[in-house]
């Protein structure tokens, strides 16, 4: 049995064309979060917007990694949301172990 990893990921970027100066300005972010415990796995989905007042340590979006996007994302959306979100994640996982709910018909 694996430990479970969480993995951020960037789906999307949104962004203005061309903002004080500066073109491809992203102003926000689709991401997910998938947890793999490498029997099950769990995701979460969403978006966050970026702030665009403030271009002094803009970086061109053709230099931008997935790390630096990631950074802002979690820098955005803040700790303890990105821990609610990884806990929701690892809760998705535990109910695929051990369900404590179901559905069907008795036929």
């Amino acid at each position: 049995r694996r430990e479970l990893i969480m993995e951020w990921k960037v789906v999307q970027c949104d962004y203005l064309s061309e903002h004080e100066g500066k073109n491809k300005v992203i102003r926000n972010v689709h991401w997910e979060v998938i947890g793999n415990d490498g029997e099950y796995t769990g995701r979460s989905y969403g978006s966050v917007s970026i702030p665009i007042d403030d271009l002094s340590s803009f970086v061109e979006f053709d230099s931008l990694d997935k790390e630096t996007v990631i950074g802002w994302t979690k820098e955005q959306l803040g700790e303890v949301e990105v821990s609610q979100y990884e806990k929701y994640v690892t809760d998705q996982i535990e109910e695929l172990k051990n369900p404590t709910k179901g559905s069907g018909v008795p036929w």
